[in-house]
């Protein structure tokens, strides 16, 4: 700790340790720390000096036989120092709000702990620096964090998901707050002009370059992963929908053999997927040699019942040894199916029909079933892929 810096939940604090022949001028104490309030490791080597400079003037002045002047003792941090201030998110409160979260709103498990992990981390800091729940106090946290405008909008988010949630259910919270600013409402943030191309923004593949990820899998071992490359390149499917996908899942309509996306991310990407002449030998292959019904062998998944989770890692460490930046990822894949179909002229409530998208149009996404199977069908046949070399 030679910057004199420690981090605790997520803000940097200073601290000197007393040497030990002044500690009685220092009430017994071994160390003098202070919170910097911030979670920016430049701000804190910023905040730090003049705190410093104080203390070791204070341990000169004690070798001297100066006593300490009453302003400098009350500048100390008190050891054992209470929070009084009444926050709203207990253990049991926070519990209460997840159980509602994913029973009531039926919100993914994985996002209700996203939630409850930055509510805590809000937590830590009102607590830390002896704040109430206020604008004030949201809008003092954020400024610490070095993240993106869109992070932000996710602690606010969190926040006032559970703000909204003990307003209705506590009358004491709502007694507090029924003449207050919402403390997590109107929080003016940066944003990206439209038309303003991120840095970070993901990418297609060039359509070239599928089947150079293909071979690389399968020349690595890794031909779960090589299989499920293949499919995405001709179904624009996501990760997760390919490693659902049973063996039940193949089905006929109209008499074209089709893939049945069950579940996904919204309504829309429950859909039916023509299969590719390209795969389709694949597909029947994969079906064959299934012992546990699924197309694609998975570890059993994450925490959530995320089946993709090792094959997105895998697919990670191999895109970065053939030379991808953080721009590309498995989603690309995706990206570029979308952008092919686009380049031959594919309608575009075909394309949405596909790839499992909504229109944004209440004609299409309220009234209309979607393109055909016959119709998805002619535009798949069309993606001109380079091929594949198994």
């Amino acid at each position: 700790m030679a910057d004199h810096l420690v981090q605790k939940n997520g803000m940097y604090h200073v601290r000197l340790d007393i040497p030990e022949d002044v500690r009685k001028a220092f009430g017994g104490r071994k160390a003098l720390t202070k919170t910097l309030k911030t979670g920016s490791k430049r701000e804190a080597n910023e905040r730090k000096l003049p705190i410093l400079h104080a203390w070791r003037k204070q341990i000169r002045n004690a070798r001297q036989g100066q006593p300490l002047a009453e302003a400098e003792r009350s500048q100390w941090p008190k050891a054992q120092q209470k929070y009084s201030t009444k926050l709203p998110f207990t253990p049991k409160q926070l519990e209460k709000f997840e159980k509602y979260q994913k029973e009531i709103k039926e919100i993914s498990t994985k996002t209700v702990d996203t939630q409850i992990s930055k509510i805590k981390q809000m937590d830590a800091y009102f607590k830390e620096n002896g704040d109430d729940l206020t604008f004030g106090a949201v809008h003092r946290f954020l400024e610490t964090l070095e993240v993106t405008p869109k992070t932000k909008k996710q602690y606010l988010y969190a926040g006032n998901s559970f703000h909204k949630w003990m307003y209705k259910y506590s009358r004491e919270h709502r007694t507090k707050y029924k003449q207050k600013s919402p403390p997590f409402e109107g929080h003016d943030l940066p944003s990206i002009k439209k038309g303003k191309k991120k840095e970070e923004k993901r990418l297609p593949f060039p359509i070239e370059d599928l089947p150079k990820l293909h071979s690389e899998a399968v020349a690595k071992g890794k031909l779960a992963l090589a299989d499920m490359i293949k499919i995405a390149s001709y179904t624009g499917c996501r990760i997760e929908e390919i490693c659902k996908l049973k063996t039940e899942h193949i089905i006929e309509e109209k008499g074209i053999k089709c893939l049945f996306i069950e579940e996904g991310k919204t309504d829309s990407s429950i859909r039916k997927i023509p299969i590719h002449p390209k795969i389709k030998g694949l597909i029947d292959e994969l079906a064959t040699k299934s012992s546990d019904g699924y197309l694609i062998k998975s570890s059993g998944g994450n925490k959530y019942g995320i089946r993709s989770d090792s094959h997105s890692k895998a697919f990670g460490r191999l895109k970065t040894e053939m030379g991808y930046d953080a721009r590309y990822v498995f989603h690309s894949i995706r990206k570029t199916v979308i952008t092919v179909l686009q380049h031959i002229d594919t309608p575009p409530l075909v394309i949405t029909s596909i790839v499992g998208h909504k229109t944004g149009t209440v004609t299409f996404d309220i009234y209309s079933e979607g393109a055909s199977a016959e119709q998805m069908f002619k535009a798949i046949k069309k993606l001109n892929i380079p091929p594949f070399n198994t």
